[in-house]
């Protein structure tokens, strides 16, 4: 993320390129309508219940920088003497910068185990009767009032991972006055193709490992116990073949 000094804006460049996909915070066509999404599940809320998981987004200082300063140097004109809704709120670092920016009143809003913590943090900031904490999920929260502003830090891997950006889109239906304000309002998607040969061969030496692997298993199997485990082969290929190539790109990147 980027520093900012226009209003709402957190940048976020992913990579370098000229395809280029924007998600703009736009009001919906029918504010304050209600959403059949989902719920966000408890497994989903789990993977951020303890504090250990919200440590890399603490270290991550570019992404603190971009939040405190478009915060701070937007205090007089967005946040001195307004109502801010901080969906996710996580550890209420968010919340908190808020409340010092001049917010009259701010919800934290957050679902998971670590809202149990948000409290602290408000205390241990002097902050107890600015921020409200509301430890259930946005979608099904009522505030005693509707917000001039919303702050979230909603985004995951590549952008829309986690797909949180739902719930901030429906806050903003729901609880955003008309001429409200979002941080981020915007956010841009900069894409380009890449090719690895290297590492495509390994993952199709891998696939072809596994696949030897398991002929050698369906003919002890078939020898043993008249088993035809070959039925399954051509499925079990698939799933390699997806695994490898639609659903492992978590972690480390592979090298250029």
């Amino acid at each position: 993320a980027g520093h900012s000094e226009r209003c709402m804006h957190v940048a976020l460049a992913i990579a370098a390129a000229s395809t280029r996909a924007s998600v703009e915070m736009a009001p919906s066509k029918s504010p304050g309508a209600s959403s059949d999404r989902p719920l966000p599940t408890d497994t989903y809320l789990s993977e951020y219940s303890k504090i250990f998981d919200h440590i890399g987004m603490l270290e991550d200082m570019q992404r603190m920088a971009a939040y405190h300063d478009a915060i701070k140097r937007n205090a007089a004109v967005h946040f001195k003497g307004k109502v801010v809704l901080d969906v996710g709120s996580g550890t209420g670092v968010l919340a908190i910068w808020a409340a010092q920016a001049g917010a009259r009143r701010v919800y934290a809003v957050e679902a998971s185990g670590v809202g149990a913590h948000i409290q602290t943090m408000v205390e241990a900031h002097g902050l107890a009767d600015t921020v409200t904490v509301l430890r259930e999920r946005v979608e099904q929260v009522e505030l005693a009032e509707q917000v001039d502003v919303i702050v979230s830090e909603w985004m995951g891997y590549f952008l829309l991972r986690e797909s949180m950006v739902e719930s901030v889109l429906l806050a903003r239906d729901r609880w955003l006055k008309p001429g409200g304000v979002m941080y981020p309002s915007h956010a841009r998607l900069l894409l380009a193709p890449s090719a690895l040969p290297r590492f495509l061969l390994r993952r199709r030496e891998e696939i072809a490992s596994s696949m030897h692997a398991w002929e050698q298993l369906a003919a002890e199997l078939r020898s043993k116990y008249s088993l035809r485990l070959d039925a399954l082969q051509a499925a079990y290929e698939r799933e390699h073949h997806e695994y490898a190539f639609s659903e492992a790109w978590q972690g480390i990147l592979p090298a250029s």
